[in-house]
């Protein structure tokens, strides 16, 4: 855990506040990533009424549940990391983590699970610290005989017949894999097979440094599984 959010005032359970803050990673593969963004929030919205969350809802004519993540993926994009914060009604005794997340896998549909989680202080926003996005985009291609040429900062492997196109985006400079297939073969969808994945969220934009590792050990951010 970063120094500064070890700060107590931080951790403070004020009475004007009813919720407690989370922040998970969630995966996103297999047929889901066939879901659109806002398909793929139903689907963990009822995974976690299934799961019987204690969920906070918001105020108003049109109660919903208070789930913030970053920048939506597009449709057909994998993810192992998809980050977002979730409110819980607040409760002396916080969460169990674990708890939660067995719960929701043993609930949710192919393809999405929930990786990590941890509870966090209520003026988090996840939005603040997300500074970068690393992505994978698989290419089976038996027909080049020619190497992939791209620029910087894009790095090609090849194993036989697939090609494994890794490079990291910010905010500013972002990349659409469909541009990257575009350049490539002169259209966003190819007659070929291909994956675009995002592998990581970074705090950094020089340093690899994921999410995660905010609220986690830094040696266990750096040596967990990759999934």
């Amino acid at each position: 855990m970063l120094p500064e959010f070890k700060n107590p005032s931080l951790w403070r359970k004020h009475r004007h506040i009813d919720f407690d803050l989370y922040l998970f990673r969630a995966t996103k593969n297999g047929i889901s990533r066939f879901l659109s963004h806002l398909e793929w929030l139903h689907a963990l919205e009822r995974t976690m009424r299934r799961a019987d969350f204690d969920l906070w809802y918001t105020k108003g004519f049109h109660p919903i549940p208070d789930i913030s993540c970053l920048r939506p993926l597009p449709t057909g994009v994998a993810s192992v990391a998809h980050y977002f914060t979730l409110r819980l009604k607040r409760r002396e005794v916080d969460y169990s983590v674990p708890d939660l997340l067995r719960r929701f896998n043993e609930c949710a549909p192919e393809g999405l699970r929930l990786l990590w989680g941890a509870k966090v202080f209520d003026t988090f926003r996840l939005e603040k610290f997300a500074q970068s996005w690393e992505f994978s985009l698989i290419i089976e291609d038996s027909e080049r005989d020619q190497p992939l040429s791209l620029p910087d900062p894009f790095t090609v492997t090849r194993k036989k017949s697939v090609y494994m196109i890794e490079y990291r985006v910010n905010r500013d400079a972002w990349v659409d894999y469909r541009s990257v297939l575009e350049s490539l073969y002169g259209t966003e969808s190819p007659d070929r097979f291909y994956i675009p994945i995002l592998k990581e969220v970074y705090v950094s934009i020089e340093k690899r440094f994921p999410v995660q590792w905010l609220f986690s050990d830094l040696e266990d951010a750096r040596c967990q599984k990759k999934y």
